[in-house]
């Protein structure tokens, strides 16, 4: 197939990119050229979504890939003038599109968000979801039920992850030591590796297949706790056996880092206090019967913590700083003392 990929160089792109091209797709590349050295084999339309859409005349492609469409405006842009020559408009969108959730493991027809102003490209916390759920809806007009797809991962973790959110719990339980643990080990988690995200979306548009999918772990088949004592295994396995290594998890209230002003899925990412975290909780039934497989976490941990260190561990744009977490840690032990007292 001849896929064209609006980005392709950043996270998921480039996982898409290296993925489709590796099972033997035809790949372009369409970005502004700031990455020439990521995936420099694959040929590359240079232009902008924003009024440098020129370089997409003429060209015919079986699907476009579009990862890194965020503003309505924009993907109508794209949609309209690709329309014509192209077989099929696969869309990143985002879990973070529903309304609200008022219950854990709803599907892909639960309510999505409207924004509260129509005509705002700005892209920040109460209008991100919103906005690509704006998005979702040109794809669906422009190209028909029949030639989109719309993809709807959550917490996308893996190599050369920007956020560092997941990243963050890796390097800390590589680190050992004192750990300081939000809620409980039961708490439930949901993420998608973008290895695997990628072979789904190829699958998908090699099956020629439309609808919407939300991207994800199964519901509740991971915890907190799962992922913190997986990483601590992971940390072991890597050193082989060089020098000592031993972590401590001292699992903290979610009372209490919420009264100490500790923002979860921030200082704490890739986690959400109870009651709060049905976003975290989708179904992915939908995905997993069209051919989403998601692989062991010790897989996932592993391959994030092989690619940090092989960065030079650089300072971590999430997470708690170790002198945060000491202090907290400290004011959890007194906390505890005295209401045992």
């Amino acid at each position: 197939m001849r896929l064209l990929i609006l980005g392709g160089t950043e996270f998921v792109g480039r996982h898409l990119a290296q993925t489709a091209s590796t099972a033997g797709h035809d790949v372009t590349l369409f970005n502004r050229g700031s990455k020439p050295d990521v995936l420099p084999d694959l040929p590359r339309i240079h232009g902008d979504r924003d009024g440098g859409l020129a370089g997409l005349r003429g060209e015919a492609f079986d699907a476009v890939l579009d990862v890194n469409g965020y503003l309505p405006r924009l993907v109508r842009d794209a949609a309209t003038l690709l329309q014509p020559r192209v077989g099929r408009y696969l869309f990143i969108s985002t879990i973070s599109v529903y309304a609200e959730l008022a219950a854990p493991h709803l599907g892909e027809d639960a309510p999505l968000g409207v924004l509260d102003d129509p005509t705002t490209e700005s892209i920040e916390g109460g209008t991100y979801g919103p906005l690509k759920a704006a998005c979702e809806r040109v794809v669906a007009e422009v190209f028909g039920k029949e030639r989109a797809t719309l993809v709807r991962p959550g917490l996308v973790v893996g190599s050369y992850d920007p956020t560092d959110r997941f990243t963050y719990w890796v390097r800390r339980m590589w680190r050992g030591g004192d750990v300081l643990a939000p809620g409980t080990p039961d708490d439930p988690l949901q993420w998608v590796d973008v290895r695997d995200l990628a072979r789904f979306v190829v699958r998908l548009v090699e099956d020629g297949t439309s609808g919407v999918f939300n991207a994800v772990r199964p519901a509740d088949s991971v915890t907190m706790g799962e992922l913190l004592v997986t990483a601590g295994t992971a940390a072991r396995l890597a050193r082989a056996g060089s020098g000592d290594y031993a972590y401590n998890l001292t699992w903290v209230d979610e009372e209490f880092l919420q009264e100490a002003g500790v923002r979860p899925w921030a200082a704490l990412p890739a986690w959400l206090p109870s009651g709060e975290n049905n976003l975290i909780r989708v179904s992915s039934q939908r995905a997993a019967a069209a051919g989403l497989d998601t692989r062991p976490v010790l897989d996932t941990v592993a391959d994030v913590l092989a690619w940090d260190r092989q960065r030079g561990s650089p300072p971590l744009k999430a997470g708690l700083e170790a002198e945060r977490e000491a202090e907290l840690l400290a004011q959890w032990r007194s906390h505890a003392a005295g209401r045992g007292s």
